[in-house]
């Protein structure tokens, strides 16, 4: 029997660009949500690498680097923004 992998395992959590620190990049593997739509217009879709350049304390928006352009999104959003960190 094979071995699920992260795409396929629903009990193993799938890590999102909230989950990143300052200085850590990653690339953009889906966005879940109404956002989606929005989002691949600013450059967050599939593909894409992105740099998280700050996190604003108490729960303020994370700062990130795609490309050029420099966005800050709210943590709810971030939370929907499915990465491969490796």
């Amino acid at each position: 029997m094979p071995t699920p992998d992260r795409a396929t395992d629903r009990s193993t959590p799938k890590p999102t660009l909230a989950d990143l620190g300052p200085g850590h990049s990653a690339r953009v593997v889906g966005v879940e949500g109404d956002e989606a739509d929005l989002l691949a217009q600013l450059g967050v879709a599939p593909d894409a690498r992105c740099e998280v350049e700050s996190v604003v304390p108490l729960g303020g928006p994370l700062v990130v680097r795609l490309g050029r352009a420099r966005l800050a999104l709210g943590r709810d959003v971030a939370a929907r923004i499915l990465i491969d960190d490796r």
